[in-house]
């Protein structure tokens, strides 16, 4: 079975890593503040059943075969330098920054299999629709490795690379916007 790292466990990191656990998988989990990541991890296993691991920094979820980068867009440079060495050629990166671009992680990375997405916070209740970009070099096994992974967080379509900084602020922030109207007008 496959190792897969988190960096990252906020809002969309967390969410997720709580699908991909609730789809069964096993999983690294870093961030900037442990005692985040460790949160994460105690919730996860208290829904699943699991003893997912927390490291003390980046390195060990960046040596993962698959790893999600959820790391704010301005602090790829500096994570990405501090990881890099962690990579292998067959890591496949799955990053949720939004504004860097498949060209700039290959470019930071070095890396070939990369896929971009933008989910939305349902993701982690399985309710979530996420765009997705990639390209044509991406191997099929890691695409099917990616769709499974990615089932339990709701619906997927691929869009292309020159459309996707255009739909992502509709599906990553448009539960939230519908949310704010619905709490303002019953409440």
């Amino acid at each position: 079975m496959k190792t897969i790292g988190f960096l990252g466990t906020g809002n969309m990191g967390g969410a997720i890593a709580k699908a991909v656990a609730r789809a069964g998988y096993d999983m690294i989990l870093a961030n900037r503040t442990k005692s985040k990541a460790t949160t994460l991890a105690n919730e996860i296993n208290k829904a699943t059943g699991k003893k997912l691991a927390v490291c003390k920094d980046n390195k060990a979820a960046a040596a993962c075969d698959i790893v999600f980068l959820a790391v704010k867009p301005y602090q790829a440079e500096e994570v990405i330098a501090g990881i890099k060495d962690s990579f292998t050629a067959k890591t496949l990166l799955i990053s949720m920054m939004g504004a860097v671009t498949l060209s700039d992680l290959k470019s930071m990375t070095g890396l070939e299999n990369i896929i971009r997405i933008m989910p939305n916070t349902p993701v982690a209740i399985g309710e979530g629709v996420t765009p997705w970009c990639t390209e044509s070099c991406i191997s099929e096994e890691n695409l099917k490795i990616f769709a499974d992974l990615m089932q339990a967080t709701g619906i997927l379509y691929e869009v292309s690379q020159e459309q996707f900084d255009a739909i992502t602020p509709i599906t990553g922030c448009g539960p939230a916007y519908a949310a704010m109207f619905v709490d303002f007008c019953f409440c």
